[in-house]
């Protein structure tokens, strides 16, 4: 019995690594625009559904171009959270049709995209993050 536990220890961590894929680090440019209280990053292609970080208020951004560095996460919780309606009794639940089904960004560093260059306007990594508790 104890040489099947020895086994399924590493069988149970393999799975759930698998079940929960890792980040996709991504760079992109867009101009940021704001719907419905959301605020996505519009490219030529592609649009993306920005998640909230601490510090960074993307109002001082509205219109702007902007260069993202980031990752796109395995779960976008913001776009479900963004979702949330309230219901009968004070509940709450998910209202599919108000999903946003775009991909997520999280940004770890944003540049303003000026005439001279990217300007650097954000980097998750220099906050103060004396005020957040993990």
């Amino acid at each position: 019995m104890d040489s099947r536990k020895g086994y399924l220890l590493p069988l149970v961590f393999l799975s759930a690594c698998a079940a929960n894929p890792a980040q996709q680090p991504l760079t992109a440019t867009g101009t940021l625009v704001q719907e419905n209280g959301k605020y996505f990053l519009l490219g030529e292609d592609n649009r993306y559904h920005l998640n909230r970080m601490p510090q960074l208020n993307y109002e001082k951004y509205l219109g702007y171009e902007l260069l993202i560095q980031g990752e796109i996460p395995s779960y976008c919780h913001q776009a479900w959270q963004d979702s949330i309606v309230k219901v009968h009794g004070g509940a709450e639940m998910v209202d599919l049709n108000r999903v946003d089904w775009s991909d997520c960004l999280e940004a770890n560093k944003v540049s303003l995209v000026t005439a001279d260059g990217p300007r650097l306007v954000y980097d998750w990594e220099k906050i103060d993050l004396e005020d957040y508790y993990f």
